[in-house]
């Protein structure tokens, strides 16, 4: 079983699309078919999904979910996502369903670190870390550090920036221990 996207809900994704500069991808053609990777960014990210859909896929787990975060640059939004084994009437799996679910949404001031449109494409720009569950960033680089990104800002982070998604110790934690639980 491929990990490809198969169904978008054409409505909301429009709207979530071009809200985090993500125009390029509004029409759900421009998703479907295409694997779960191309969305998703750093290494151990993709590793994170690959070991919690197998669970799902291979049916050790039936569902799986967890808290994340998916802000805008104005909006910090607080997030569950659940992967459900899909059945067919011989109870054979023949796909996972993601689901995301808002649970919280709160406005801010606008942080460039976060808006797509402000961050460089330039390749000699620094590289921040982000995990991308908690949205904290890990600042100063290389450290044990991970904060908000009001608080990056206020410490003089920069906006231009080469974002790198990664998983704070506190998010890899949460995230393994729901992954080994039976």
């Amino acid at each position: 079983m491929e990990r490809r996207i198969l169904y978008v809900n054409s409505g909301p994704w429009k709207a979530f699309a071009h809200a985090n500069g993500g125009e390029a991808i509004e029409a759900p053609e421009d998703v479907l078919g295409r694997p779960l990777d191309d969305f998703l960014d750093g290494d151990s990210i993709k590793e994170q999904f690959r070991t919690l859909f197998e669970q799902v896929r291979d049916g050790s787990r039936q569902t799986i979910g967890y808290p994340f975060r998916c802000d805008a640059p104005g909006t910090v939004r607080y997030m569950r996502l659940t992967m459900s084994a899909i059945r067919d009437s011989s109870g054979n799996i023949e796909a996972v369903l993601f689901q995301s679910t808002l649970l919280d949404e709160r406005h801010r001031e606008i942080q460039a670190i976060v808006d797509a449109h402000s961050r460089v494409a330039d390749d000699s720009a620094p590289v921040q870390v982000i995990c991308a569950y908690c949205k904290r960033l890990q600042f100063p680089a290389a450290s044990d550090q991970w904060i908000e990104a009001e608080e990056y800002t206020a410490q003089g982070g920069l906006a231009s920036v080469r974002l790198s998604h990664g998983i704070c110790p506190e998010c890899a934690s949460v995230l393994m221990a729901r992954a080994s639980a039976a």
